[in-house]
């Protein structure tokens, strides 16, 4: 099936009229189809790529979404993938510029607008490449690349047209008797600034986290909880270009308890006693609720700041953002400043940034109604009303509140050959009707920069009934 059948653009009404504060703007709006369902995106270099398929076993295509004068469209760089392709990361420019890696197992496939239509392969393992996009979340670009299985990871770098990988480096590992024999399996991996961060492991009251630069070079430290709490959340960041271990732990069963923040710097010489934490403070999430986490000068003082989004105590109808100002040097204030907004009956994200001031915002979706509240550079935190409110007919259907990006958001595991799996639901084909319709994903929507111009846009998708095509509107701000 060619591009043209496969792909059908239709445009919607280009201009939204704004409701409230900025009635000399308006947004452009593209209304897109794709034949099947999304699958992956991924962002970086001012690209997004999108992944999509139909059923299990059908080939699937990557996709570019690109912005022009006149709209946004959609450019079919590989199709008749295999339906095993899992992930997608946006290359960073030592590999190529606007170049896609198409993960499949232990191998990884390149695609470019020079090559189009004709993947290559440029890396067929040791180990798994760590880094990559996790469900439909979009990915942050790495500034380099890894790969990894139980207990080491490699960094990885080019070397003609293939990847190479480097010196091996430990990582932690734990050991599970299985009936089959003993398995391995490592703590996630994830990119923080020029760093990838494995970890941490939680051993007792001490947590073990390693750092792996783009040489190889390792770093391994360990931080000490202060009470006996189990780890429901950990992210490393970076404040003030120092690395920062972040989590969010509980005690007991942690259905009614509240989450505690826990921030350890990363810091000390091999062998140097374990950290205790700088900062230690109750959050009004419960254990159970995800959260968000941000870093960057948010009130103009020239110091990197910490933010922490989450829902509010026991309803879905509120969410706060807490913000601790910085210090210096990655210190940061014991006393947080807080903002509170209702968020009942819709979907919400803190992090974009819509307005390119370099400081997140947070956006509302629901009922076809989004609003946006810009971040304030007086103190850091999002303005208590919204300086955009706009009516985005069709994006009211019936959907659940996710956060874009959570403290300690599924990544790659760093276990070769692996897949996770998701528990068997009602319904599907091992116990289900097989009169029944499939299962749907629910929509879904993002903040990211398309166009490479420092503002993010809105991209929101959902399949249609029967799960054969999907729309995706795309609002420029």
């Amino acid at each position: 099936m060619s591009s043209r059948r496969t792909v059908s653009l239709a445009i919607v009404g280009l201009v939204v009229a704004l409701v409230a504060t900025m009635p000399a703007r308006a947004l452009e709006r593209t209304d897109l189809r794709i034949a099947g369902q999304v699958k992956r995106l991924a962002a970086g270099h001012g690209r997004v790529w999108i992944l999509v398929g139909g059923d299990a076993d059908a080939p699937r295509q990557l996709l570019e979404l690109q912005l022009a004068a006149d709209g946004a469209k959609l450019v079919t760089r590989a199709s008749g993938l295999s339906a095993k392709v899992d992930a997608i990361v946006a290359a960073p420019a030592a590999v190529g510029e606007g170049v896609a890696l198409l993960v499949e197992g232990r191998a990884v496939t390149a695609v470019d607008a020079a090559h189009a239509g004709a993947p290559r392969t440029i890396y067929r393992g040791p180990g798994v490449l760590l880094g990559g996009s996790d469900g439909t979340t979009v990915a942050t670009l790495p500034p380099w690349l890894a790969a990894g299985r139980a207990g080491e990871a490699w960094p990885l770098s080019p070397n003609g047209e293939e990847l190479q990988a480097g010196p091996t480096a430990a990582v932690p590992v734990t050991a599970s008797l299985e009936r089959w024999g003993l398995h391995l399996t490592s703590p996630e991996a994830r990119f923080a600034g020029p760093w990838l961060a494995v970890g941490p492991l939680q051993e007792g009251f001490q947590l073990r986290t390693v750092l792996i630069g783009a040489d190889g070079r390792r770093q391994e430290h360990t931080s000490q909880l202060p009470e006996p709490e189990r780890v429901a959340e950990s992210t490393v960041v970076t404040l003030d270009g120092r690395p920062t271990l972040v989590t969010g732990t509980f005690r007991g069963l942690g259905l009614m308890s509240r989450k505690r923040l826990r921030v350890f710097a990363l810091a000390g010489e091999p062998g140097a006693p374990p950290r205790r934490p700088m900062l230690a403070r109750e959050l009004d999430a419960r254990a159970w609720q995800e959260t968000s986490v941000r870093t960057g000068d948010f009130d103009g003082d020239g110091r990197d700041d910490l933010a922490i989004a989450s829902a509010q105590g026991l309803t879905e109808g509120d969410a706060v953002v807490t913000l601790f100002r910085g210090m210096g040097g990655g210190r940061l204030r014991a006393e947080p400043v807080v903002a509170s907004f209702s968020v009942k009956g819709v979907g919400w994200r803190y992090g974009g940034d819509v307005d390119g001031d370099k400081r997140p915002d947070f956006v509302t979706l629901g009922g076809n109604r989004l609003e946006v509240r810009p971040g304030m550079a007086t103190n850091g935190l999002p303005a208590k009303k919204p300086s955009l409110t706009v009516k985005v007919e069709g994006t009211d259907v019936e959907s659940r509140r996710t956060v874009a990006v959570g403290i300690g958001a599924k990544g790659a595991h760093a276990e070769e050959g692996k897949e996770a799996q998701p528990p068997a639901q009602e319904g599907s084909a091992k116990g289900g009707s097989s009169e029944e319709e499939p299962r749907l994903p629910p929509p879904d929507w993002q903040l990211v920069d398309v166009d490479g111009d420092g503002r993010d846009e809105l991209l929101w998708w959902a399949a249609e009934p029967g799960g054969r095509e999907s729309r995706l509107i795309v609002l420029k701000f």
